[in-house]
């Protein structure tokens, strides 16, 4: 298994998955921090941890195509749940307070990915 990649197999045979290309290569995910897999839907939620930058991503699948994907700075912890309809992913980032503020800044985010 190599460094930075996400396998992703197929059920029951245990085949990796096959991308457009009819090629069966991982996924490659550098400084992934998680991932989740959508229950109703053929769809990656991930999150990358890049420094003070992280970055979250919807990728379909087999397609591997970016549905959504957004960057924040300074997070300091994230939150995520499926709608169990496979429309909505609940979002909830709590920020890092600038050294001035004591205030700690969190934000729900409530993505359509099956928008464009």
């Amino acid at each position: 298994m190599k460094k930075d990649l996400l396998s992703i197999y197929e059920t029951p045979e245990m085949r990796m998955m096959m991308d457009l290309n009819n090629n069966r290569t991982s996924l490659k995910a550098e400084k992934v921090s998680s991932f989740d897999w959508c229950p109703n839907a053929n769809k990656l939620f991930i999150t990358y941890n890049m420094g003070e930058i992280t970055k979250l991503q919807i990728r379909e699948l087999p397609s591997r195509l970016d549905n959504v994907t957004k960057s924040y700075s300074n997070v300091k912890k994230l939150k995520h749940k499926w709608h169990p309809i496979d429309c909505f992913i609940g979002i909830q980032l709590s920020f890092i307070p600038p050294k001035k503020s004591i205030k700690i800044d969190e934000s729900l985010l409530i993505i359509d990915h099956n928008s464009k």
